[in-house]
């Protein structure tokens, strides 16, 4: 359990990363992705084209507010957020770190523009860094301790990771590494892993199923984002986007200097 001092610096960032949320939904309305996210919450459904189901669930609960705010349409964004945080933060305590690594990890994720943004916004990216960072906290505990009752609850973050984002499939293939040592492989063999497989199997089939019914839109959609987009996009181009203001005026001065 963390001490004292952790559980100050934990709440301390929970405070300033709302404060800063809060802020934010007062000063700015809805980026144009959520006004989707937030329609299928009207249409709630086992799955989506675009995305699996979860954040048309969540969009269908904000939805039973007949609000317009920008607010109360962020409430699980900024539930996630501070999820996050704590999770964190105790990832980076049961790892072995102390007050100051804690307070060094959670400034790290609170002053990174790119967690700023994808955190303050109601689409998918918060809620799967919610169920990435869960897993992982779970993969840890077990890894340390070989109670299997991580490996159950590993299992419940990977399967509400798939109806989240489908990239959670990097993760799980990441999970594959368990098998190369030989202590966890040996444990995990000798706790019927088939259970946890079978779990994580019905957790998703509902998804899976949509899919299969309605001939796997998921596929025609990555196909026709790559045709129209990724095949477009270069390493420079990923690591300074020339849509950010900072990365024109960065362009601009190197042209002007060369």
């Amino acid at each position: 359990m963390p001490n004292r001092k952790i559980i100050l610096i934990i709440a301390f960032f929970c405070v300033l990363k709302l404060t800063l949320h809060l802020i934010a939904d007062s000063n700015s309305g809805f980026q144009g992705d959520e006004l989707l996210h937030i329609e299928t919450g009207n249409h709630p459904s086992l799955g989506y084209m675009e995305f699996p189901p979860v954040i048309g669930w969540l969009a269908f609960i904000q939805n039973q507010f007949h609000s317009q705010s920008v607010f109360v349409h962020h409430i699980f964004s900024h539930i996630a957020s501070l999820l996050i945080l704590i999770l964190i933060a105790l990832t980076t305590v049961k790892l072995g770190g102390k007050a100051k690594a804690v307070f060094i990890v959670l400034l790290c994720i609170l002053t990174a523009p790119a967690f700023g943004r994808g955190h303050q916004l109601f689409q998918p990216v918060v809620f799967t860094h919610l169920f990435w960072l869960f897993s992982f906290y779970q993969l840890v505990r077990y890894v340390t301790t070989l109670d299997k009752k991580y490996l159950l609850y590993l299992t419940i973050g990977v399967g509400f990771g798939f109806l989240t984002k489908y990239d959670i499939l990097f993760f799980i293939a990441g999970l594959t590494g368990l098998l190369l040592n030989k202590r966890t492989r040996t444990a995990i063999l000798q706790k019927d892993i088939w259970k946890y497989v079978l779990l994580f199997l019905v957790l998703i089939a509902p998804n899976v199923l949509w899919q299969y019914n309605q001939g796997f839109p998921a596929l025609d959609m990555f196909s026709r984002l790559y045709e129209t987009q990724l095949d477009k996009l270069t390493i420079v181009g990923v690591l300074y986007p020339s849509d950010y203001p900072i990365f024109q005026k960065a362009s601009v001065l190197f042209n002007l200097v060369s």
